[in-house]
């Protein structure tokens, strides 16, 4: 088992499109599975959302925003342990007082890399599989925040598809995604999954995102999510 720490600063400007997409809500119930909701949109990439609390699932894992004075490296949502297989990763972006501080889990056989244009964390794992970690300030709120992140992933193909779940997390609000890209090239379609939480501190508000995906059917996938999309840790820095 391994602990790694990780500090950097960059900044990005990305850009995609696709042809259409379609997403559907859920709500969790016992066995952690899917259940579709009435929900459901397709649409040309093209489109901009021009009211982004409109979009499905705008509510889900939205819960009040707690604002009250932080400790400098107050702990506001402890770690989840680690087990046997697996490494947990320490992960803050640069040395901004307040910046949420964020330690998740990964397989212990995956490594990591700071990107050289992305404020993000990238991790490769085998079978193709890859992850990223991003902590980025957002003058958003949570709802906003979850649909310009959700409305970004279903742009990134020409079919696409997701799937939102609450995700509460330490009383921040936060979602579960679960998705499938597909026509963006020969290498067939891809899943994915992300967890993400919109963190207010002392000074500003992150939007958190743990991103995995891989070859739809990938040998290490069910592991790996079961490692990354678990609760994370967050310190204030």
């Amino acid at each position: 088992m391994r602990t790694i720490a990780v500090a950097f600063v960059v900044t990005a400007v990305v850009g995609c499109g696709c042809a259409c997409a379609k997403r559907t809500e859920g709500a969790p119930v016992a066995d952690e599975t899917t259940t579709p909701g009435t929900s459901t949109t397709q649409r040309p990439s093209s489109s901009t959302s021009e009211s982004p609390t409109a979009s499905p699932g705008s509510g889900f894992g939205v819960v009040e925003t707690t604002r009250a004075p932080l400790e400098p490296m107050a702990q506001t949502c402890e770690p989840t342990p680690r087990e046997p297989g697996s490494q947990q990763i320490s992960f803050v972006q640069g040395a901004r007082p307040g910046t949420p501080i964020v330690e998740l889990l990964a397989p212990d056989n995956w490594n990591f890399a700071p990107s050289p244009v992305d404020p993000t964390l990238n991790l490769t794992g085998p079978d193709r599989l890859t992850g990223t970690v991003t902590v980025a300030p957002t003058e958003l709120g949570p709802t906003q925040a979850f649909d310009k992140y959700s409305d970004d992933a279903m742009s990134k193909a020409p079919i696409a598809s997701l799937s939102v779940l609450p995700g509460e997390l330490c009383g921040y609000s936060g979602q579960k995604l679960m998705g499938m890209w597909s026509g963006s090239g020969s290498g067939g379609p891809v899943e994915y999954r992300d967890r993400i939480a919109h963190v207010w501190t002392n000074s500003a508000s992150y939007l958190v995102a743990i991103h995995l995906e891989g070859p739809q059917g990938a040998a290490g996938f069910a592991a790996a999510e079961d490692l990354m999309m678990r609760d994370f840790g967050i310190q204030i820095s």
